[in-house]
């Protein structure tokens, strides 16, 4: 009765390995890829997902894959290893897939498959490629420039209002008297923040599309620039009309 029931018991644990036992891929973006393998040939690797219920087969192109694992755990490597060098002294061996401006990321296998690996260019002294190549980390010169105050300052140079804005402006100042509401829309304008920034004069000129705190600094000087020149122009339109009025009254009585 034991050996019967040690020998049930050893079925059952065999179909429950069997049922969970599955093929690993992973590609060249890192992308860990479970099924059951179908079949290989010189430029594809056909599987099914065992997530899907359907019978539907899959392709993946044998040149966007890394590494197959298969469930009987013989595996298939097709990278050669590039080598990462810490700052802090540890070396990597593993496969480089993407680099960029700041970070790195990699893929990993110490026979077992891990998640693809992202780690900061900063936190390396080196790396090198299968081909050979290495490549020593520089770190980038800290930039202390206050780009907020720089915008202020270009804006202060290159900013300029537009003619037809003070033209306007004097003409609005000078009809006030015509019930008021010229002299309000006079009033309205220079309130309404500038949206033309850009300046073939401004060496900065590119920063307003690529630096944030530059854009900000350079439209809230701008926009004290418009403020300025619009009021005054509008105080010179409006003083006309009295000027005008005293020299005819000083004409009228000479």
């Amino acid at each position: 009765m034991i050996m019967k029931n040690i020998f049930s018991f050893g079925i059952i644990l065999f179909s429950v390995l069997t049922s969970f036992s599955q093929d690993t891929i992973v590609n060249n973006k890192g992308l860990i890829i479970s099924g059951t393998i179908i079949g290989s040939d010189s430029l594809f690797v056909s599987y099914k997902s065992n997530d899907s219920l359907s019978s539907e087969v899959n392709l993946v192109k044998k040149s966007t894959i890394l590494l197959v694992k298969y469930s009987n755990g013989s595996v298939d490597k097709l990278y050669k290893n590039d080598t990462l060098l810490t700052k802090t002294g540890d070396k990597i061996i593993a496969k480089i897939l993407e680099i960029d401006s700041d970070m790195l990321s990699y893929f990993l296998f110490d026979g077992k498959i891990n998640s693809l690996k992202i780690t900061p260019l900063a936190s390396l002294f080196m790396y090198q490629l299968s081909n050979g190549e290495k490549v020593v980390i520089t770190e980038k010169p800290q930039d202390n420039t206050d780009y907020t105050a720089l915008g202020e300052a270009d804006a202060k140079k290159y900013y300029k209002t537009a003619p037809g804005y003070i033209a306007v402006e004097v003409v609005l100042g000078a009809t006030w008297w015509l019930f008021g509401i010229p002299l309000i829309t006079g009033i309205i304008n220079p309130l309404i923040k500038p949206v033309q920034l850009n300046s073939a004069m401004n060496p900065n000129n590119a920063l307003l599309n690529s630096n944030p705190a530059y854009k900000s600094g350079f439209k809230k000087q701008a926009f004290r620039e418009k403020r300025i020149t619009g009021f005054t122009a509008l105080g010179v339109g409006f003083a006309v009309p009295i000027i005008v009025f005293f020299i005819s009254i000083l004409a009228y009585t000479y």
